[in-house]
Parts: C-alpha cells; sequence; structure tokens
C-alpha cells in the first residue's frame, strides 16, 4: 500500500497518527484521543447542530410570518428590529450548517483539505460577521427601547428617532468591514486550508482581533445592553404610579412589563451563550493556544490542540442554541385550548340558566285555549 504524501499530513491528523502503526506510544494515545473526539463531533457538530438549525429555522420563519400578519403585540418599528434579528439568526444557523454541521454527520471530524477547505475559507468569516451582527441588534434594540421609556414623547417624533434603513446599513457595513477585509491577509487556499504565518503574530493579534473584540462584541456591548436592560426596567416601573395614582391603562402595562421582561430575557441568555466565545477567542488568538495543527507538533501542543477542538465546539453550539431560540422568548402561543372549553361550557351554562328563569317568569296556558288552539289545528289540517 503506497503511504499518503506528507502534505496531507498537516491536514488529516487521523491519517497520520494511522500511519505510524502500533509500534509508536504516544501515537497510539493521540489516535485514541482523535478518535473520542471523532464521536463527539459526530454528535455536537454533526447531530445537534442539524437539529438545532432544523428547529430554528421553523422557528424563525414562523415568528417573523406571526410579526407581519397576526400580531399586534409589539409596535412596527420594535417588529422590524425583531424581524432583523430573525434574518441575522437565521443566516447564522445557515452557516453552521454548510460550514460544519452536515459535513460532520457524515465525516465525524471536520477535515481542511478539498471542498470543506472553500467552504470554511467562505462560511468561517461569514458566521462571525452574522454573530457581530446578531450582537449589534440586539444592542440596536436595547438602546432603542431605553429611549421610549425614559423619552417617549421624543421618541414618538421623527426626529427623535433614526432611520431603521440608517441602523441596518451600519450593522451590515460594521459587520462585514470587522469580519471580512482582513480574511484574504490572514488565509491562503494551497492544496487545503492555511493561516498565513504573520497571524500568529501575538501583537497583531491583539489589534487585529483582541480590541475589535473587546470593542465591538464583548464585553463593551454585553455589559452595555445589561446596564440598560436594568435602567429600563427601574424607568419603567417608576412610571406605572405617579403619587398613589396609575398613570397607565391595564391592558397597555401588560404590555408593555412583557416586552421588558422579554427583552430582559433576551439579554441574559445572550450574555450566556456569548461568553465562552469571547473567551475561545482571547485564548486562541491572543495567546494561541492550539494554534499548532501539523504533524511535528509535541504531545503537549497536540493536547492543546484537541481540547481547543472541544472548546471551540462548545462555543459554537452555544452560538447556535442562542440563534435557534431567540424566537421563543417572543412568540406569542395559541391560547391553551382548555381555556376555550371552559368558555364555551361558561357560555352554555349562561344560556341554559336564562332559559330557565324565562320558564320560570312565564305564565301557564289554560285548558280552554289549549283546546280551541288544537281544534283550529285539525280544521287546518283536515
Amino acid at each position: 500500500m503506497e503511504e499518503p504524501p506528507v502534505e496531507a499530513w498537516c491536514f488529516d491528523l487521523l491519517l497520520f497518527y494511522r500511519s505510524l502503526g502500533d509500534d509508536d506510544p504516544q501515537a497510539k494515545k493521540m489516535l485514541a484521543e482523535l478518535e473520542a473526539y471523532e464521536r463527539f463531533s459526530f454528535v455536537v457538530n454533526g447531530l445537534i447542530t442539524c437539529l438545532l438549525v432544523s428547529f430554528g429555522l421553523i422557528g424563525n420563519a414562523l415568528f417573523v410570518y406571526q410579526l407581519h400578519n397576526k400580531s399586534n403585540h409589539f409596535s412596527r418599528r420594535l417588529a422590524k428590529h425583531l424581524t432583523a434579528l430573525c434574518i441575522w439568526d437565521i443566516a447564522l444557523l445557515c452557516c453552521c450548517l454548510c460550514s460544519y454541521g452536515i459535513i460532520c454527520m457524515c465525516l465525524g471530524i471536520l477535515p481542511f483539505v478539498g471542498v470543506t477547505a472553500y467552504l470554511l475559507y467562505l462560511f468561517q468569516p461569514f458566521a462571525s460577521f452574522c454573530v457581530t451582527g446578531t450582537i449589534w441588534q440586539v444592542l440596536a434594540i436595547t438602546i432603542e427601547r431605553h429611549k421610549a421609556v425614559s423619552r417617549p414623547l421624543e421618541q414618538r417624533t421623527r426626529k427623535g428617532q433614526f432611520s431603521l434603513r440608517s441602523i441596518f446599513s451600519c450593522i451590515v457595513f460594521g459587520a462585514f468591514a470587522l469580519n471580512f477585509l482582513a480574511v484574504p491577509f490572514e488565509r491562503a487556499l494551497i492544496d487545503g486550508w492555511k493561516r498565513k504565518i504573520f497571524v500568529n503574530n501575538q501583537y497583531y493579534a491583539i489589534l487585529s482581533h483582541l480590541i475589535p473584540d473587546l470593542i465591538f462584541r464583548a464585553p463593551t456591548p454585553i455589559v452595555i445592553i445589561a446596564i440598560l436592560t436594568v435602567r429600563t426596567l427601574q424607568i419603567a416601573s417608576a412610571q406605572r404610579t405617579v403619587g398613589h395614582q396609575q398613570i397607565i391603562p391595564q391592558r397597555q402595562r401588560a404590555l408593555g412589563r412583557n416586552v421588558h421582561l422579554m427583552l430582559t430575557f433576551l439579554s441574559i441568555k445572550f450574555i450566556i451563550c456569548n461568553t465562552l466565545y469571547l473567551f475561545n477567542t482571547i485564548l486562541m488568538e491572543v495567546m494561541g493556544y492550539g494554534g499548532k495543527t501539523s504533524s511535528q507538533q509535541t504531545e503537549l501542543e497536540m493536547e492543546q490542540y484537541i481540547s481547543s477542538l472541544y472548546l471551540t465546539d462548545f462555543s459554537n453550539m452555544l452560538l447556535a442554541i442562542h440563534s435557534a431560540t431567540n424566537w421563543l422568548i417572543f412568540y406569542k402561543w395559541p391560547e391553551c385550548k382548555e381555556k376555550k372549553v371552559k368558555r364555551f361550557a361558561t357560555s352554555l351554562t349562561l344560556s341554559a340558566s336564562s332559559r330557565a328563569d324565562w320558564l320560570r317568569g312565564s305564565a301557564p296556558i289554560d285548558s280552554t285555549s289549549a283546546e280551541q288552539a288544537l281544534n283550529k289545528f285539525r280544521e287546518l289540517k283536515k
């Protein structure tokens, strides 16, 4: 059997360690760890990701349909913001499916050769683009909600609001510049996908990845979202009453409280699901943890590389969970059938009682009138 070329070993570590045979105990250990990760990757990156994508795509589509056809629960402006958030979530879920979901279902470990290299070259930056867009979209929703509660009269005028088209355009172009402009300088497509050498420089990683991530991805946007959410809840609670008099109608107050609660849940879920992504970025981009993937790795570097694979998979899974479940917070579910049955039973009870009252209140018919009516009926029948 002809041995595989050395160049292929840089991209297929399973092939490399299997080629060493059973004589090398270190190779056997690494091969066992890689095979264990292959099973893990099949479940997490393959099976769970495909299920999350299917659930998220169906749910986001249903929520968008509800926003534009059946729901008056949100204002028109907030509905458009939520529609944009659904679009970002759908795009991110499609990236997860195309870049590693289907491939890991078929192959287990994600390879870096062939068609997969081109998919990674395109969809990895696009996935980061979608993550950034989601972060900024949630931030825009939080800022607008805070302004609407803190300065309601100003926000009802057109001069007090930015146009939605301007907001969406800034989010798209800003996320594109942050994630796509550096790709041609950092990555190369040869026989497989490969990072260029200067990317491993820590100073370059700090300037091009860490600082932009801290400012535009996390934790700065997350901290702003958390502060504005708490502040919005405080202002909304203070505005409900003046002295002992309530100034907001009951239904409007309930709807507003529900929207604030929904946005609070969104912020909390957003923080939980994006924190590991930030930690993973700092660990791998700045500190270079698990960055070497060639066949000349030491045992420690190989263990770090395998650990970084698990860490990356968990952070990606949290992002997929976040995008697949955002719609659950805002979706207005139909009323329970039991409530409809109770209402129907109540209406039947009321109608029956009203008929009984009518019968009790009516006068009885005397025998003479009944006999006359019967005789007239017999004459007509003849």
